[in-house]
C-alpha cells in the first residue's frame, strides 16, 4: 500500500505502477460475484469492493473460470488512476473487448477521483458480447448508470474531451491523454503518460526551442506508435471494441488492468462503459478450446 503522494510521485517518475499497487487505509471486502443475468452468485469468480457500490458490481473482479467465457460490464472512471483490475488470468486466455461508448474530459474538474466499477453479465460457453441475450441484467445495468452519473461527473466534460478511442471532438487523436489502456498480466502493472512527448504516443511533431511540439492528427493508436516505456499493453481502437481483434496474454497468467491514458487523473471528469468478454482459450479439466476462426468453443470427446 502507497499513499496518494507516493502513487502520483511514482507515474511521474516512471510512467508506470506495479500489480496490486493500492491506497494506504483502503479497507477492500471481497465476496462472491453476482452473475446478474441469473441473480445468484458464483461457485469461484470474485469481486472485492472499497466503499459503496451498485448492486453486482465492485472494484475488481477474480475470474473463477467456472465456464468457457465471462461477460463483464466495465466503467471506466476518468479520474481512476489505479484503473479497474481483472485477476485469475492465465496464459493464452484471450480479452475482447466488444463494446465502447462514453465520453471524458482530461483538464478541468475539481480534483475529486472516484472508482471504476465491474460487474459479471454472464459465465457460459458462449455469453455473447453485450447485453443481448440477456435482459435480466438490463435492471442492474440501470442502476449501474446512474451510480457513473452521480459520481464520475459527465456533465463536467468540456474540455480536451476525448472518446474511449482517444479520438478529439473533431475527429483527431489524441496522444497524450484519453482513450483507454488494457494492460495484459505481462505488463506488470499499469501505464501512463506524462508530461514530456518521450511518453505521449508517437506521431508528427515539430522543433520548438530545444525541443517538440506534437502535430494534431497523428499518432494512431497502432504498436508501433506506443511510448518505449509500454508493453504487454494495447491501447483500445475501434476494431478492438468490435469484437474483431481478440488480445491474448501469451505467456503469463494474473491480472489484467483498464485504465484511462493520462497521468494527472484529479482534473478528469465522465467515464468509459465497456463490455469484455473474457475467453478461456484451453481447459484440460473439461477440454474445451477455442476455435480460432469463429471463437466458438468447441468439447473434445
Amino acid at each position: 500500500m502507497a499513499s496518494v503522494q507516493a502513487i502520483q510521485q511514482d507515474i511521474n517518475q516512471h510512467g508506470s505502477l506495479a500489480a496490486g499497487t493500492s491506497i494506504d487505509g483502503q479497507v477492500a471486502t471481497t465476496s462472491p460475484a453476482l452473475i446478474i443475468d441469473q441473480d445468484t452468485a458464483a461457485p469461484q469468480s470474485q469481486t472485492t469492493t472499497v466503499g459503496e457500490v451498485p448492486e453486482g458490481f465492485g472494484h475488481s473482479f477474480f475470474w473463477g473460470r467456472e465456464e468457457p467465457q465471462a461477460l463483464l460490464a466495465v466503467y471506466i472512471s476518468a479520474g481512476d488512476f489505479l484503473g479497474i483490475s481483472i485477476q485469475g488470468l492465465q496464459a493464452s486466455d484471450r480479452i475482447v473487448v466488444t463494446s465502447a461508448t462514453g465520453l471524458a474530459s482530461f483538464g478541468e474538474d475539481d480534483g475529486q477521483t472516484e472508482k471504476s466499477i465491474i460487474g459479471l453479465i454472464a459465465l457460459g460457453a458462449s455469453v455473447g458480447s453485450g447485453l443481448l441475450g440477456h435482459p435480466e441484467a438490463i435492471p442492474y445495468i440501470q442502476q449501474a448508470e446512474e451510480y457513473v452519473q452521480e459520481l464520475f461527473k459527465p456533465d463536467n466534460v468540456h474540455t480536451l474531451v476525448r472518446n474511449a478511442y482517444g479520438e478529439t471532438t473533431n475527429g483527431l487523436m489524441a496522444r497524450q491523454e484519453g482513450g483507454v489502456l488494457v494492460c495484459l498480466p505481462e505488463a506488470g502493472g499499469t501505464f501512463y503518460s506524462g508530461p514530456h512527448i518521450s511518453r505521449w504516443i508517437k506521431g508528427d511533431s515539430l522543433p520548438f526551442g530545444g525541443s517538440s511540439i506534437a502535430l494534431p492528427g497523428s499518432g494512431e493508436r497502432v504498436p508501433e506508435n506506443y511510448p518505449d516505456h509500454v508493453s504487454g499493453a494495447f491501447f483500445l481502437r475501434r476494431q478492438d471494441a468490435q469484437g474483431l481483434t481478440p488480445h491474448t496474454t501469451h505467456r503469463n497468467g494474473g491480472q489484467a488492468y483498464l485504465i484511462a491514458w493520462d497521468h494527472i487523473f484529479p482534473d478528469n471528469a465522465g467515464y468509459y462503459q465497456l463490455y469484455v468478454r473474457l475467453e478461456r482459450a484451453y481447459s484440460p479439466q473439461d477440454g474445451s478450446m477455442i476455435d480460432r476462426r469463429t471463437r466458438r468453443f468447441f468439447t473434445r470427446m
